[in-house]
């Protein structure tokens, strides 16, 4: 019988800002439960310096905006029509600036598992508190980047990622390693030695590598041969039930020398 997964976020309010390496607690049915733990640390850049610039999916022609977005800090205003200094995120275009979030504090921003029933998928992360300026109802914008576990390197740029909008609400999806779990090795940005895939594994209650046919390790690294070596390398070992058996063989020996030497000194 299958079990559900579902997760929940290990975050406490407390109006400061929050954590870049998002935590989830994982349950199987009732019982079983584990981490998942993500970093997206690296990818967040110096508010001074610049930050991410995406395109709008929509039609040049119709909308011809731009967006500056930074991951878990502050970047700086695009241009001097920003009412804002500072912000999470903005959008631009030559004759407007509007904000799409306030801040990076548990007020403002927030995150959620892309897919609780697979926890390894990916993390999304929303900002909320940006400008009303021509929302329904004086709606505040917000943005949401959903980030999803890629095996492979993948550079944040216009071309491959683009910002979508409903009703003042705007969202874009980004493919990175860092969007992986931790726990799943990453050697030079590659996630399972880009022979497997990142899972949660029900056995061992956390994620881990899943190794394409031919390859194994924590980190798929291995390969058949290096599991033959490591086999027979095994083979050759004593482990603990080994050393349990000789011990019982030599206490019988000993026992049975014993028993002898008292058989001896009866006759005589």
């Amino acid at each position: 019988m299958t079990t559900a997964i579902w997760a929940v976020a290990l975050m406490a309010a407390s109006g400061r800002a929050i954590s870049c390496r998002p935590e989830f607690r994982v349950f199987e049915g009732t019982k079983k439960e584990g981490n998942v733990i993500f970093d997206l640390s690296p990818l967040r850049m110096d508010p001074n310096v610049g930050g991410y610039t995406f395109q709008d999916v929509g039609d040049p022609k119709v909308r011809d905006y731009m967006y500056k977005i930074n991951v878990c800090g502050l970047t700086r205003h695009p241009n001097g029509n920003c009412t804002e200094e500072f912000s999470v995120a903005y959008q631009y275009e030559p004759g407007g600036c509007l904000s799409l979030g306030r801040d990076f504090t548990d007020q403002y921003a927030s995150f959620e598992l892309l897919d609780p029933r697979l926890p390894t998928r990916g993390v999304a992360l929303k900002y909320t508190g940006g400008d009303s300026k021509y929302c329904k109802g004086k709606k505040n914008r917000t943005m949401t980047i959903r980030f999803v576990c890629e095996n492979r390197e993948h550079k944040m740029d216009p071309i491959r990622s683009a910002v979508s909008e409903l009703d003042c609400d705007y969202f874009i999806t980004v493919k990175t390693p860092h969007a992986c779990p931790i726990d799943c090795d990453r050697k030079s940005s590659k996630v399972c030695g880009e022979k497997g895939f990142c899972a949660y594994d029900t056995d061992k209650l956390a994620p881990a590598c899943f190794c394409d046919s031919g390859w194994h390790g924590e980190g798929c690294m291995l390969t058949g041969e290096d599991g033959d070596k490591t086999s027979m390398d095994n083979s050759n070992a004593c482990d603990g039930v080994c050393i349990a058996l000789i011990f019982v063989f030599l206490l019988l020996i000993g026992l049975l020398v014993a028993g002898v030497f008292v058989l001896v000194t009866l006759k005589q």
